[in-house]
């Protein structure tokens, strides 16, 4: 078994350590199934990080548990910060729980993520509204390095009843490990104002041909027709690029096939 440090239970304001794993106190809250666990050196001088291999069985996890439940009310995300010390990356999934019948489906949020070999990140899963909320897989990264989860199960969580969290791993081919540093909940509100510049491009990144004014434009749409002007149409197409001399066949409506003439098309 493994020693860790918990927070107290109650209520948790933002930035609050939830575990870090530096005392011999408490080594009974960490279960593993399917997975080896020992302590390692974390980050920082004379900090300890938890070493979970997964190895065993289609979900192998390990998890943490208080003694009672913790009172998350007022959090906005757990942020786990987790190291991959092997030479592969490795895909993993972040768990909570708010009922001890907790499935996968129902009393519990989950998302998954890949941590990069050598590699650390503090790999965030909302508490409250996820992307799903916003129509959308996934939100741009924030400010403060975090690594949105992308998530698998979304229900709602009772925060005050929060009775344990798991990083586990689907059916590994291979052993897989990963150091657990530390988890914390931290504060965490969407917002997607001004993620879009006005010609429509994500403003979070820049990369080759990237438009950053109208001149852009005009520039690139006359390199396109140069191109064009150089690599002419077939000869039998009609203006929308169709064989004009190819086969008349029957319009369904739909996307389908045909042979003929001993031809698929």
């Amino acid at each position: 078994m493994i020693p860790i440090l918990f927070a107290a239970c109650t209520p948790s304001p933002p930035d609050t350590v939830v575990v870090q794993f530096q005392t011999e106190e408490d080594r009974r809250r960490v279960a593993a199934a399917g997975t080896a666990t020992t302590l390692v050196d974390g980050s920082k001088p004379g900090m300890k990080a938890l070493r979970a291999t997964f190895s065993q069985g289609e979900w192998p996890h390990v998890a943490i548990r208080p003694a009672t439940p913790w009172n998350w009310s007022g959090a906005g995300a757990l942020a786990v910060e987790l190291r991959n010390p092997g030479d592969r990356p490795v895909e993993f999934g972040v768990r909570v729980d708010d009922d001890p019948s907790a499935d996968g489906a129902r009393h519990c949020r989950q998302g998954t993520g890949i941590l990069e070999p050598g590699h650390s990140a503090a790999f965030v899963l909302p508490l409250g509204g996820g992307p799903m909320e916003h129509g959308m897989r996934g939100l741009p990264r924030r400010a403060g390095g975090f690594r949105l989860l992308s998530p698998t199960s979304m229900g709602a969580l009772e925060l005050s009843h929060i009775v344990a969290f798991q990083v586990f791993v689907h059916a590994p081919p291979k052993p897989v490990t990963l150091d657990m540093l530390s988890a914390r909940l931290v504060d965490w509100s969407v917002s997607l104002e001004g993620i879009v510049d006005r010609f429509g491009q994500y403003t979070g990144a820049t990369w080759p041909g990237k438009v950053a004014s109208e001149q852009d434009l005009r520039a690139s749409r006359a390199r396109e027709e140069a191109a064009l002007a150089r690599a002419p149409a077939l000869p039998e197409r009609d203006r929308y690029g169709g064989w004009t001399e190819g086969p008349r066949l029957k319009a369904t409506g739909r996307f389908r096939t045909e042979k003929v003439g001993g031809r698929w098309w």
